[in-house]
């Protein structure tokens, strides 16, 4: 594998950097539209406001980089490593991340609209915010991932792993899922319920801990806290429209 050094950073906006190795650059507000990051390695680079439209970082290693506010429409990045980057109000509308690992990335407020996020890996990652609506999320892998306030309207969501996900106020308007998630709230604290056959993987509310709960186990729970009677009825509400699937 290459290594570019700082003798030869003088050449960084010649754009190829397949299968070399950048260490301790400042890449921040430049523009590589187009250009080859192939199979390459990037450590310890500041890439904030960089645009990287219609770039090649297919394979390539970004574990821990700092991408804020970075331009990335049109990306090919398949089978790409973002694990603990930055991307903070990045920008990665129509890019294809298929099988990317973006677990434990600092994603809040991404631009994603009609991207492909197919088999990609969010373990742990912070979504809150994220505009995936149109985007191909097929069988991607959202456990303990923090997606509150995050729109995935007309989004393909089927075979996603929403395990201990936080899905708080998140929009599923015309998704395609292979579960039902019905939100309902705020009643009181803000609680939302999502039920893949017949269970609550998640239920939140200022009073009521819940999680992978059956419908019964549910109604148990708000027949025994203390709610007032207008409460009580809406969650009833909730509960009978639930059994009716």
């Amino acid at each position: 594998m290459k290594i570019v050094t700082k003798e030869v950073a003088t050449k960084i906006n010649e754009g190829d950097f397949a299968e070399k190795y950048l260490q301790g650059m400042d890449l921040s507000k430049r523009n590589f539209k187009g250009k080859n990051f192939f199979d390459c390695i990037v450590k310890e680079c500041n890439m904030q406001e960089t645009i990287l439209d219609n770039a090649n970082m297919r394979n390539g290693d970004f574990t821990d980089i700092d991408f804020k506010k970075a331009s990335m429409k049109d990306v090919k990045a398949e089978n790409a490593i973002f694990h603990s980057a930055n991307l903070v109000f990045s920008d990665m509308s129509n890019g294809n991340f298929s099988g990317v690992d973006f677990s434990f990335a600092n994603m809040f407020y991404m631009e994603a609209y009609k991207g492909r996020f197919v088999n990609a890996n969010f373990h742990e990652a912070e979504l809150h915010r994220v505009n995936f609506t149109g985007a191909n999320l097929r069988n991607a892998n959202f456990l303990q991932a923090n997606l509150s306030g995050a729109n995935f309207t007309d989004a393909d969501l089927r075979g996603v792993d929403l395990s201990e996900a936080n899905i708080c106020a998140a929009n599923f308007s015309y998704a395609q899922m292979s579960e039902e998630i019905l939100q309902f709230g705020p009643i009181g604290g803000q609680y939302l319920v999502f039920f893949p056959k017949r269970k609550i993987v998640q239920f939140e509310y200022t009073q009521v801990p819940g999680d992978n709960l059956t419908i019964e186990e549910f109604e148990k729970v708000i027949k025994e806290e203390s709610f007032d009677k207008k409460e009580k009825e809406r969650f009833y509400k909730v509960i009978s429209f639930m059994k009716s699937f």
